[in-house]
């Protein structure tokens, strides 16, 4: 099987192989590792939303539960309750590829039924089938992030690579091809940081299974441990790390720092694309 060439996200077709899909973060949560807070208001929401579009990213990835380590599970009722004033307002913000940040498929189903176009799943679709059936229904674009639930346990490259591919299969068994799919190795989730450092260095890995690949580094406690930083202050670092994910065959990266990310990986791009 070939790699795709390019995200098929409902009507979006975003081209892979010839420059990076940057997508930028907007969480609508109070509890978020580096962001919470800020964006609960749906003007500011929509707000900061314009302000990434207009500095080159490509998607939005909206959240409406926070994933960081540690933080509690947030009910589905209340995940729409955060995220229906944005629903309602999505023409506010044209030509926009909207991704939710969910593994939960009522939230999903709400999401894609108002517009949006991707659903980022952090538990590759292996916490509800369910979700992988709306995904197919809506011919949505999905990605697929390898989790675990503790850090420093067994062989990390054996177990993305069999989370991912039980993933994949499952993607595929509900009926969504494989130019709807993105693969995460998943930097933090249930890794310390010199394993984000091994699954980083997994993207060749992946890129040779034929599968394309998102990588979400954006501040996140790997590049602390790594430069001394705090969360507000890793943009750079971010960017680094975001280009050489590029570099190693990445074609899409998460980030908040839009501005600085998209210099990055532009002269990646024209390096090594």
């Amino acid at each position: 099987m070939d790699r795709p060439s390019s995200w098929r996200c409902r009507d979006r077709i975003l081209p892979l192989g010839a420059r990076t899909v940057v997508m930028g973060i907007l969480n609508l949560t109070p509890d978020s590792f580096s962001d919470g807070g800020l964006y609960l208001d749906p003007e500011m929401a929509l707000a900061h939303a314009k302000k990434m579009l207009a500095e080159g990213a490509e998607v939005i990835d909206v959240g409406a539960e926070s994933t960081r380590p540690g933080a509690a599970p947030v009910a589905a009722a209340e995940q729409l309750a955060r995220l229906s004033p944005l629903l309602s307002r999505l023409d506010a913000v044209p030509g926009v590829v909207w991704s939710i940040d969910t593994s939960d498929p009522e939230v999903a189903e709400a999401a894609l039924s108002s517009g949006f176009h991707i659903v980022n799943d952090v538990w590759g679709l292996q916490r509800s089938t369910e979700l992988a059936r709306v995904v197919a229904r809506h011919g949505a674009g999905v990605v697929l992030m390898h989790n675990r639930q503790r850090d420093g346990v067994g062989d990390l490259e054996a177990e993305i690579l069999s989370f991912l591919k039980t993933s994949q299969e499952i993607a595929e068994d509900s009926g969504i091809a494989p130019e709807q799919i993105l693969m995460d190795p998943g930097i933090g989730f249930g890794k310390n940081a010199e394993e984000s450092v091994q699954a980083l260095r997994l993207i060749p890995t992946l890129v040779r299974r034929d599968w394309r690949v998102l990588v979400g580094v954006s501040r996140k406690r790997v590049l602390g441990h790594l430069t001394g930083r705090p969360v507000g202050e890793r943009a750079h670092a971010t960017a680094v790390a975001s280009a050489l994910a590029v570099s190693l065959g990445a074609d899409a990266v998460r980030v908040h720092d839009v501005a600085e990310v998209v210099e990055a990986v532009r002269v990646a791009d024209a390096m090594v694309r």
